[in-house]
């Protein structure tokens, strides 16, 4: 039953709830369950029979060496082409549809009500990027954004360069993960899954043409950055099996995937790769990361030949570095477990130069933080509230964190 319950409470029903309100359904479910009346329950016909999965002896080996049986592992279908699973499914919302007739009225009234509350025609706040004003918006009854830009102004002409209620027609499930705009504002990359499992396809749209290029990728990751050539893209290709982020490789535009360039493999899979550009858009970075450890390594984007690590990594030893003016902000928990921010400047070289002002030290959890050319925004925890706040660094000088502490920086 719960193949049928999903199906009937996906997209493709409940048309125009986003899945930022998902939890909306599971609540119905219940309320559906709970005000349907026992009559309608108990009625006399003889009540469905639900399908029964057959059970295949299946051994599941972990990498450690573990064995396990699984006798439903082939309903797995990666492929979502075998025959007997599919009509196995088909036999789960049939069965889903015959319990679930009787509240049919209910639904309706649930769906209503829901959809009642939601803003049909919603946008967000746009944004300034590289002199184009970026937004989304929705038109009444759509179920995907429309990503729209204005350049100037939002005075100016609109320009569509995803309209994804258009893309997804057709589709039993459609996501765009991620966008990225080339630096001449010429070329748009994203990726895109018409599939479900976030094995997304990159591809790239001229947006003075309004056409899609020969260029696809498959199986990569959602992030990616451009090189300062307006041509050569980096992404994160996918392990077919794991789905885990492995190979970062560079493509460049017009030329075969298979001569994609490989600039970085993750060997230890108990990292994730994740990829970016800084707030500056000087360098490219690629981030490896896990519960305990951190590393980040950054190439220049006007020539993302040879990255550089930041600091290698170390149990217990997390850091975060962002890029600004001529400096690197960087969040990390160095002699600091509830961490700090630090400054690098460009032109600091060997240890002991980390320096800057620091706010966050042993009280307040400093979470997170945000930078721009002269101002940085953090945001601190504490056991009675979240606060935040902000200052200017445009004038401020380093200082050697020697004076502060004997051990030298890892990033001197």
């Amino acid at each position: 039953m719960r193949g049928g319950l999903c199906r009937r409470l996906g997209p493709k029903n409940f048309k125009g709830i986003r899945m930022v309100r998902s939890f909306h359904r599971i609540a119905a479910v219940g309320l559906i369950l709970a005000a349907t009346p026992l009559a309608a329950q108990d009625a006399p016909s003889a009540p469905p029979k639900p399908p029964v999965a057959a059970k295949k002896p299946h051994q599941v080996k972990a990498p450690f060496g573990a064995v396990r049986e699984d006798e439903y592992y082939w309903l797995r279908d990666d492929t979502r082409k075998n025959p007997e699973m599919l009509a196995y499914l088909t036999a789960e919302n049939a069965y889903a549809d015959a319990v679930l007739a009787p509240t049919k009225p209910m639904q309706e009234a649930l769906f209503t009500e829901i959809t009642g509350r939601i803003k049909q025609d919603d946008s967000s706040v746009p944004y300034l990027d590289n002199g184009y004003y970026y937004y989304t918006r929705y038109e009444v009854g759509g179920s995907y954004p429309i990503v729209a830009r204005r350049k100037g102004s939002m005075e100016a002409p609109e320009e569509i360069i995803l309209n994804q209620p258009e893309m997804a027609k057709g589709a039993n499930f459609f996501q765009i993960g991620s966008r990225q705009v080339s630096p001449d504002n010429r070329l748009l990359a994203y990726a895109e899954d018409k599939v479900g499992r976030r094995q997304f396809v990159l591809k790239v749209k001229d947006l003075t043409t309004g056409k899609t290029l020969e260029d696809s990728i498959p199986n990569v990751q959602a992030g990616f950055a451009w090189a300062g050539d307006n041509k050569t893209i980096f992404y994160i290709e996918k392990d077919p099996v794991t789905l885990l982020g492995k190979r970062v490789k560079a493509h460049v535009l017009g030329t075969p995937a298979s001569a994609d360039r490989l600039v970085y493999e993750e060997k230890d899979d108990t990292y994730s790769l994740g990829l970016g550009t800084t707030s500056s858009e000087k360098f490219i970075c690629i981030y490896s990361g896990k519960t305990v450890s951190d590393e980040q390594r950054c190439a220049p984007v006007a020539n993302p030949t040879n990255f550089t690590v930041i600091a290698p990594r170390e149990t217990d030893f997390l850091y975060g570095a962002d890029h600004v003016d001529n400096r690197w902000v960087i969040r990390t928990n160095w002699n600091a477990p509830n961490y700090r921010l630090m400054t690098v400047a460009d032109s600091a070289t060997g240890a002991g130069k980390a320096g800057g002002r620091i706010w966050c030290r042993t009280a307040p959890m400093c979470s997170s933080r945000g930078c721009s050319r002269s101002i940085t925004i953090w945001r601190s925890r504490s056991d009675r509230a979240a606060t935040s706040g902000c200052g200017c660094w445009a004038m401020m000088a380093s200082r050697a964190l020697s004076r502060r502490t004997s051990r030298p920086t890892p990033w001197g």
